[in-house]
């Protein structure tokens, strides 16, 4: 960021569970350079009998669920980029949900409660 002031970035908060990074932690100095940010929930339990998880880098389990219900902390991550003077748009990403509707419909009443 230093080299090319005007770079932004694709704050993609599902990215940094599945490379075992806190999101907080590491998005912290470069909240003032989002370009976008890119809504992708993640729980570390099942929300459905039988479903089956995708793996972290180190291998620990990780479980789709619609944005607000897992264990990504999607409110202060939005707390901080408005904070840091964010007002661009935001997306809701469900790669692999099982039910890619009913988590359409439960994440954009999460979005619309809490954006």
């Amino acid at each position: 960021f230093r080299r090319v002031p005007a770079l932004k970035f694709n704050l993609d908060t599902g990215n940094f569970l599945y490379m075992d990074e806190d999101v907080l932690e590491e998005s912290r100095t470069m909240m003032d350079r989002i370009a976008h940010i890119h809504l992708k929930d993640r729980r570390n339990t099942p929300l459905y009998e039988g479903q089956q998880p995708r793996h972290s880098v180190s291998g620990r389990p990780m479980y789709d669920c619609p944005v607000g219900q897992g264990d990504i902390p999607m409110e202060k991550i939005l707390a901080r980029a408005v904070a840091a003077g964010y007002e661009g748009f935001c997306s809701a990403e469900h790669y692999g949900a099982r039910d890619q509707w009913d988590h359409m419909v439960q994440s954009a009443a999460w979005m619309k409660q809490h954006m």
